[in-house]
């Protein structure tokens, strides 16, 4: 029996003494007071957990620390998910910022508007810039028709003048006993995009979901030393396992065919990423071969290289990289894409 209007906050921790702080400080400031704080040790080797006990002695509500038993964030979050006694669940990353508000946004809103989920707008942080992140919806969706057809077609790919809408875990609050009788939890052979398919997954089971446009109450502090900027090893077969649990989800709902062309545009943004992942080598030798193992893929992926690129959603130039690895100009991609990443770098400092 969930703790009625305890909300239940998942925070894996790895390594993030320096952070325990703070988000102490975060949750004290909390307008709304009704939470329990889980912290899910994801196999730290600092001094992580000894700031968690040293802490949590300062507050009243409940501290829970459990260690994770398996690998990586998918796996802590499913203990934390079982270790929760809330009537609602949030996730928290330990190294972003909440405000004052956060908690009573979401808590009032799934009071008022009975769904199963809320999610709310946030600002992307970088370098110290701001960047506001604005929902494309708001208000309440109330049927599972209407979630299938103005929601999830976005998410699988946005067409022209469609916004593009990630799926990050945090930002959204979920009650505890829909999230249990859905019975869907992190896979935890994902290690990248793990939450875009526990959430996609989780839509496709609601029947109702409420997005909160105007307010911004978490800050998502994006670090530039992250996988975005550094070469990312084996990141193809991982987007393969991520491809093929997603088309694989889309076929048990019914929906693939529907939403053949906005999977096949997701597919072809994976290989545009992945030659982009392979102009961070920092040795041009390298980098080729990277490029050409991209197209072995590509040549072996017989749902997109038979189908019209002309057809596809994607951008022109996604596109023209898409002819460009099928004709097999290496080199040639090899100068756009190192170009188009040494720019996208200038731009960040």
């Amino acid at each position: 029996m969930e703790n009625v209007g305890v909300v239940s906050v998942i925070i894996p921790v790895h390594n993030v003494e320096n952070y325990v702080h703070n988000i102490f400080e975060f949750m004290n400031s909390q307008e709304y007071k009704k939470w329990e704080l889980i912290f899910i040790n994801d196999h730290s080797t600092d001094n992580t957990i000894r700031e968690v006990n040293r802490e949590k002695q300062g507050i009243i509500q409940r501290v829970i620390i459990k260690d994770n038993s398996g690998i990586g964030v998918s796996a802590a979050r499913n203990t934390g998910i079982k270790s929760s006694s809330g009537e609602y669940i949030a996730f928290v990353d330990a190294d972003d910022k909440i405000k004052t508000n956060y908690l009573r946004v979401l808590v009032e809103n799934i009071i008022d508007t009975k769904a199963d989920i809320v999610m709310c707008s946030y600002v992307e942080v970088l370098n110290g810039s701001t960047k506001v992140k604005l929902l494309p919806w708001n208000g309440l969706i109330k049927s599972s028709n209407d979630i299938r057809n103005k929601i999830i077609p976005r998410l699988v790919f946005p067409r022209k003048n469609e916004k593009q809408v990630w799926l990050p875990v945090w930002r959204t609050l979920i009650k505890a006993n829909f999230l249990r009788k859905s019975n869907i939890l992190f896979n935890e052979k994902l290690s990248q995009a793990e939450d875009f398919m526990f959430l996609f997954e989780l839509l496709l089971n609601s029947k109702s979901v409420s997005f909160i446009r105007n307010s911004m109450p978490y800050y998502y502090i994006r670090r530039y030393n992250s996988a975005l900027n550094s070469f990312i090893e084996n990141n193809l077969e991982h987007q393969d396992i991520n491809h093929s649990l997603l088309v694989e989800c889309l076929n048990h709902y019914g929906i693939y065919e529907k939403l053949k062309i906005r999977y096949l545009s997701n597919k072809a943004s994976m290989y545009s990423i992945a030659i982009s992942n392979a102009t961070r080598i920092n040795n041009r030798v390298e980098t080729l071969n990277e490029i050409r193992n991209v197209r072995a893929h590509y040549v072996k992926d017989r749902k997109l290289n038979t189908f019209p690129i002309s057809h596809l959603y994607n951008r022109v130039s996604v596109k023209m990289g898409l002819y460009l690895l099928k004709m097999n100009c290496i080199h040639i991609l090899e100068l756009i894409y190192s170009t188009k990443e040494k720019h996208r770098r200038g731009k960040l400092n």
